[in-house]
Order: structure tokens, then C-alpha cells, then sequence
């Protein structure tokens, strides 16, 4: 039995863009966020713990939180 894996974000004012990286450091995911509201599939991801990154592609500001797949 599959689980589909998926990262929704909410809320998002201006165009962002996202990366997710390993517990490693190594960049797993990465891509441009246009929409409000995003759900980035993550299906092909191991379980694990990773840290996604979200950049304001405006302003440059930089927000990384913990995620568990």
C-alpha cells in the first residue's frame, strides 16, 4: 500500500520559491511557487526528515522549517 507524500502551503503573498533539502544538506526538490495556495508532491522521497526552504523571490527573505515525510 502507497502513501502519497505531499507538502501543502498556504497563504503564500508573493511568487516564492521553494527547495527541500535532505537532513544531509543535499537538495532534493526545488521550484517556483506562483499560487496562494501549493501542494508540491513528494511521492518519490524516502521517509525521512527534510527541511524546506521558502524565499520570497521579491524581498529574499529566507523561512526553513523541519517537515517529516
Amino acid at each position: 500500500m502507497a502513501i502519497n507524500k505531499s507538502i501543502a502551503l498556504f497563504n503564500l503573498l508573493q511568487a516564492t520559491n521553494y527547495r527541500l533539502f535532505s537532513i544531509t544538506g543535499q537538495s532534493v526538490l526545488d521550484g517556483k511557487i506562483t499560487n496562494n495556495t501549493y501542494v508540491i508532491e513528494a511521492n518519490t522521497l524516502a521517509n525521512g526528515i527534510y527541511i524546506i526552504e521558502l524565499q520570497d523571490a521579491e524581498s529574499n527573505a529566507v523561512i526553513r522549517k523541519k517537515i517529516v515525510l
